[in-house]
């Protein structure tokens, strides 16, 4: 799928991902293969919260990473 399609999933989800607690960062990321995806940074690890997380959007896979919570540095 061309580039602005998965960017545009990407801004028309972006708040409803962000807002769900648990999900500290939603890009568009690319695999090992340098393909781009949807890609969820989650805190939570419990079965039951990734159970409920989106596999796709809008015909995207979606991946899921545990980073934990990202915090800001100061520089």
């Amino acid at each position: 799928m061309p580039e602005e399609d998965i960017r545009s999933v990407k801004r028309r989800y972006s708040a409803q991902m962000l807002g769900t607690p648990g999900i500290s960062g939603f890009g568009v990321e690319r695999d090992e293969t340098g393909r781009e995806e949807l890609v969820l940074h989650v805190g939570n690890t419990d079965p039951g919260f990734l159970g409920r997380l989106p596999r796709e959007l809008d015909g995207h896979p979606v991946r899921v990473i545990h980073s934990g919570p990202f915090r800001a540095f100061d520089e």
